[in-house]
């Protein structure tokens, strides 16, 4: 998928997620001390959690066809010579 187009999904999907956690939070009905919709409630909260983290992850995660190597390390590292898991070792005289 284009990088693009990820980061769209992911801001639409994030943007749902807020919403229903709005609504929830702002305009659903109350929530009686027993019964079933408190348990409803609880649970459409669990699913917009999933929504922002699922939107979330389709904004700042990377594909796997575009991870490679160790420890997240891309082609474009390797090429450019930088390894994001090796420490700089500093010359001590």
């Amino acid at each position: 998928m284009d990088k693009g187009l990820r980061r769209t999904a992911g801001i639409a999907v994030m943007a749902a997620g807020f919403g229903i956690a709005a609504w929830l939070v702002f305009g659903a009905p109350p929530a009686e001390e027993d019964g079933w919709w408190r348990l409803v409630r609880m649970a459409v909260g669990l699913t917009a959690m999933g929504v922002v983290s699922g939107g979330a992850r389709l904004f700042f995660g990377q594909p796997k066809s575009a991870r490679d190597g160790a420890l997240g390390e891309t082609a474009a590292d390797r090429d450019s010579g930088h390894r994001p898991d090796v420490k700089a070792v500093t010359d001590r005289a």
